[in-house]
């Protein structure tokens, strides 16, 4: 605890000590999970806006691979689909995710993809895998909210408020102190 290492339960690392720093331009993360057997080590040495983005990708898709491996990670698997024909890649999605023994996924592997996409200013592709992670974990109000930057990205403002609504609505326990924002969103459009 003297070095600051942040301590917690996730899902589904289980129990896990993580430290993290920038000293001298190098980002680097150490990660053990004793609960479910692995750790990473990841060091790079750039700290620029876009590598930082890229590296936080990589952290989060490689922490999942490491903990459900053999099987495959469905986003990773069909990425590059995903980029380059959407629809495609989407049907191809909803059809290989029932391979339950070969493929894995959750909300945040996709939401991860809408956000890069997004942050590319790719916004039909990003509102497309929103929609597709709406459909996969409707009870996730984070979903919801993802979907509602993207249309207010997108200029589309009633979808936007709808979507934000509905995040409104289904974080009963505020996540992450989340719904003052969330409040905020839709009090700015109405």
């Amino acid at each position: 605890m003297g070095y600051l290492w942040d301590l917690g339960i996730g899902d589904p690392e289980g129990f896990y000590y993580m430290k993290s720093g920038t000293p001298n331009s190098v980002q680097s993360v150490l990660l053990i999970c004793p609960d479910s057997d692995y750790g990473q080590v990841l060091i790079m040495n750039n700290v620029s806006e876009e590598a930082m983005r890229d590296w936080g990708n990589l952290y989060g898709q490689m922490e999942d691979d490491l903990i459900e491996y053999p099987k495959l990670n469905l986003v990773t698997y069909l990425r590059k689909d995903f980029l380059t024909n959407t629809p495609s890649a989407v049907e191809k999605y909803r059809s290989l995710v029932k391979e339950k023994e070969n493929y894995f996924t959750n909300v945040n592997l996709l939401n991860r993809l809408g956000y890069e996409l997004m942050g590319d200013n790719q916004l039909k592709k990003a509102i497309a895998i929103f929609e597709l992670n709406i459909e996969q974990y409707p009870e996730s109000w984070n979903v919801y909210d993802s979907l509602g930057e993207a249309f207010e990205k997108n200029g589309n403002l009633e979808n936007a408020l709808t979507n934000y609504k509905k995040a409104l609505a289904l974080n009963v326990n505020n996540q992450f102190d989340y719904n003052k924002t969330l409040k905020e969103r839709i009090e700015k459009m109405e």
